[in-house]
């Protein structure tokens, strides 16, 4: 006699005596951009708005306006979160040359990682005014890191050719 039960993570299970089934529960996406146009759209709409919300942050934290700039650096950081989930979604309408995409992603993975000393090292000029040069070397080298990565991103996109429908 064979005996079904649920396991942790959703996976169903059999019996020795029964087939072995997997069930998987997705919750549905925050941020939808399944039709080509609309992860194109998406994606494109994401990366204005995170460019220009960098730019605003670089002004603003130049010129020494604290609150323009801990209102768009933040808010820029979580632009760019939502860019990179409709890049995901439009890698999967799109086909690109593996070898192309490799280069790219050596330039995203980077650019995106160095954000993370951006944020330590503002966290630490706001406690200590001590550390502005050290985030602003941070901060010229996120943008180094953005440039190649949007750069390598634009090269890559011109490569694409869309996916066949499914």
């Amino acid at each position: 006699m064979a005996t079904t039960g649920l396991s942790a993570g959703g996976t169903r299970h059999w019996s020795r005596t029964g087939p072995a089934l997997r069930v998987v529960a997705r919750a549905p996406p925050v941020l939808e951009c399944s039709t080509p146009m609309g992860s194109t759209l998406g994606f494109w709409l994401s990366f204005a708005a995170t460019l220009l919300l960098l730019v605003i942050a670089l002004v603003s934290g130049w010129r020494g306006r604290r609150r323009v700039h801990l209102v768009a650096g933040p808010l820029a950081l979580v632009l760019l979160a939502i860019a990179i989930v409709c890049t995901e979604q439009l890698m999967r309408n799109y086909r690109f040359p593996e070898a192309a995409l490799r280069f790219h992603l050596v330039f995203a993975k980077t650019g995106g990682l160095l954000a993370l000393p951006v944020v330590v090292t503002g966290v630490w000029l706001w406690r200590r005014p001590a550390a502005r040069p050290w985030h602003r070397r941070a901060v010229w080298l996120f943008l180094l890191g953005a440039v190649a990565a949007t750069s390598t991103g634009i090269w890559l996109f011109m490569q694409g050719t869309p996916a066949p429908p499914k």
